[in-house]
């Protein structure tokens, strides 16, 4: 099989230069000077974005989309959803009232389950109370509600209303209604229910529509963050050097993170020492000007090793690649790693297997 890469020239140290001065990438002199002392802006920008999870960088578009929805939700739940406030008064009906009243707890009891009951229907007894209010009957019996305690003669009148002013206002004009001694009324019979207690205060319901907006976006977070989960879970990524050896079977190193250029190359010359030559394998054409970069790299500390990077892989052409050389596969961190698998593969087929895959962790790499 020819091999069809592309390489540089490595360039021997300056005359009369200390052995040791290729460590420092040659910055003085040299075009691929190390990122971190050619672009102090890049480092401070990569070492920002190291500060949020790479997870969170690539989803962050779902988690602003279900943000924006729930706040959505909310507002309009919170424009079309009013607060409203219930007041309660107390009424009962005592045992031996009078010569029509009930003469026992069992018949006071009956008697306050029977005036529950009639007591919203009797519009002759509302009446008076909803000319006060200033509202129809039929608005007024929508706001009622009456009932009994259980196993008891007390009757519970809840009126509600927008304010707590106006619905403790028309609790105590209901009860005023009920008791009063002198009305048209003769379903509900007089002098059979006396005022326990009036209302005093009302307790608000829908009270969380104030708060619409906050509950949406809190919502949207939660189920924005479900949903990266299960994206994240369907698609698993290659965003630290860990994240490839647990599914490889590989040397993997993320660089410059972990390892250094120079680092880095030691590291792949040591697995094969005797073998004179390295070939950098990008999985994508934007891996390609990062390889060339750690290529120069590498040509400069191994003026003696033959240093190239070949593009066959990001062609489709993987039998294009020698078996006689120490493979390295680059890829970026955030990498498919059903991608990686999948090319993983094909070198298997073709006989070339990678010694080291190196994810490269910073953006100025790519420069």
């Amino acid at each position: 099989m020819s091999a069809s890469p592309t390489s540089t020239t490595p360039r021997p140290p300056a005359p009369g230069a200390p052995p040791h001065e290729h460590l420092e990438f040659l910055a003085a002199e040299s075009d691929v000077a190390r990122p971190d002392m050619r672009r102090p802006r890049a480092r401070r920008l990569a070492g920002s974005r190291r500060l949020v999870p790479a997870w969170l960088r690539r989803r962050a578009w779902l988690l602003v989309i279900t943000v924006l929805v729930g706040a959505a939700a909310g507002l309009a739940y919170g424009a079309t959803t009013t607060t409203s406030y219930t007041a309660q008064a107390t009424l009962a009906v005592p045992t031996g009232a009078n010569a029509l009243g009930p003469g026992s707890a069992y018949e006071a009891q009956q008697l306050a389950t029977n005036d529950a009951a009639l007591i919203q229907q009797d519009t002759a007894l509302l009446a008076p109370a909803a000319r006060e209010l200033g509202i129809p009957v039929n608005t007024l019996n929508q706001r009622l509600s009456v009932g009994v305690e259980t196993g008891t003669s007390v009757l519970t009148v809840s009126y509600s209303a927008p304010t707590k002013a106006e619905a403790v206002r028309g609790a105590n004009a209901i009860v005023a209604s009920i008791v009063k001694e002198e009305r048209s009324s003769k379903v509900v019979p007089a002098d059979t229910l006396n005022v326990v207690q009036l209302a005093t205060d009302a307790t608000g319901s829908g009270l969380f529509v104030k708060y619409g907006l906050l509950i949406g976006v809190f919502l949207g977070l939660l189920v924005g963050a479900i949903l990266v989960l299960i994206a994240e879970r369907l698609d698993p990524r290659a965003d630290s050097s860990a994240d490839v050896m647990q599914v490889f079977d590989r040397s993997v190193a993320a660089l410059p993170s972990e390892l250094s250029l120079a680092e880095f190359g030691h590291a792949v010359l040591a697995t094969a020492p005797h073998q004179p030559n390295v070939t950098l394998a990008p999985l994508r054409w934007w891996d390609v000007p990062a390889a060339h970069h750690i290529e120069q790299t590498m040509s400069e500390e191994f003026p003696d090793k033959s240093i190239t990077v070949s593009t066959a892989l990001e062609e489709g052409m993987a039998h294009r690649l020698h078996s006689d050389t120490t493979l390295v596969l680059v890829i970026r961190s955030g990498e498919e790693l059903h991608a990686v698998g999948d090319v993983l593969e094909r070198l298997r087929l073709m006989g070339s297997m990678p010694e080291w895959i190196a994810v490269l962790d910073r953006d100025d790499l790519y420069d």
